[in-house]
């Protein structure tokens, strides 16, 4: 009886770990999908007007790493069809909305350190003070396109 208990709850830790792998090899995968992303969307914005400076600071990276990225999205374009601003924007939007829920969580226990580096960043971006955990989503799931920062970096001098 307690050798069948021990041999259950052995199988659940297995599955436990093999579950857990799983979702760790999934997150990684779509880790490299956002990193191929936010180098698509700064060499995007730097392509705008955006000074590498600023998207350096907004990706956590050196401007001279951005300058990188840049280049390095340029050679791709030349074998492939260019970098679409709309299909990141709609890829990010569709990112959001299955891990929105779980980002606004850990949002909520960010320390403060966290907090006071997002609304510097939300700044940079909007030109007006960020309020990391207020009510309003800072990057609403239905906002139109048109109305990305991406597509639209730096029109008009504003983001």
């Amino acid at each position: 009886m307690v050798s069948k208990q021990l041999a259950e709850q052995r199988t659940a830790q297995l599955v436990d770990v093999w579950t857990i792998a799983q979702r760790l090899a999934a997150v990684e995968a779509h880790a490299d999908e956002l990193r191929a992303m936010l180098h698509a969307a700064a060499a995007v914005a730097v392509d705008h007007g955006a000074k590498q400076k600023v998207v350096a600071d907004l990706a956590d990276l050196t401007p001279g790493r951005i300058s990188q990225i840049v280049a390095e999205q340029h050679a791709q374009e030349s074998a492939e069809d260019g970098i679409d601003s709309r299909r990141i924007h709609e890829t990010l939007v569709q990112w959001d909305r299955y891990t929105g829920d779980r980002l606004v969580q850990l949002a909520q226990t960010a320390t403060e350190s966290e907090r006071l580096d997002w609304n510097r960043k939300y700044e940079l971006c909007h030109r007006r003070p960020g309020n990391l955990g207020a009510a309003a989503a800072p990057y609403p799931q239905d906002r139109p396109a048109e109305l990305s920062p991406i597509t639209n970096w730096n029109k008009a001098g504003q983001p």
